[in-house]
């Protein structure tokens, strides 16, 4: 009769749960970095389709032959035929605000300008200037001069930052 018994000693069980363990040390901050390249992935995506949407108004205002006229510039049609798809240029031809009607002045010079646009031009369907101002997932800040920032709710380090006089769009995931 055969006695051996098959099975895993004390030390075989110690070596394997300390190999587990190490392998897990240093792929658990692996795993919990993915909702930080997650945001960062949203905020760059949404950054390029910004930088998209402002070259393309401005290719519209070139191809309509760059008028430096006032009335040529407000509610010029970018997209769709409403109202929601008009944007008002300043005289670089850059996105500066989108409000229905007769402006008086054509640049992003507040908080409520900057929200104007990029509901406008990213096509958010808000019909409402202050919507974007105070709910997720950007939060707008008009800086100075033209320049507006929008920033992610979640980690307000990750922000697009669009210049208004030259057209910049740049993306902040430091």
């Amino acid at each position: 009769m055969n006695t051996q018994q098959r099975g895993f000693t004390l030390i075989e069980l110690v070596i394997v749960i300390i190999v587990l363990g190490t392998l897990s040390a240093t792929a658990v901050p692996r795993f919990l970095n993915l909702a930080d390249d997650a945001d960062i992935a949203v905020v760059k995506g949404t950054g390029g389709a910004l930088k998209s949407a402002v070259n393309l108004a401005h290719s519209k205002w070139l191809i309509i032959g760059s008028p430096a006229d006032h009335n040529a510039r407000n509610d010029l049609p970018l997209y769709g035929a409403g109202l929601d798809g008009q944007i008002d240029l300043n005289t670089a031809g850059w996105p500066a605000q989108s409000y229905a009607g007769s402006d008086t002045v054509l640049n992003a010079d507040n908080a409520a300008d900057c929200t104007s646009l990029w509901n406008a031009i990213l096509n958010t369907g808000s019909d409402k200037i202050d919507e974007l101002a105070t709910s997720e997932p950007y939060i707008v800040e008009y800086q100075y001069k033209g320049i507006c920032l929008y920033k992610w709710s979640k980690n307000t380090e990750l922000y697009i930052r669009y210049d208004s006089n030259t057209g910049d769009v740049s993306v902040h995931v430091s």
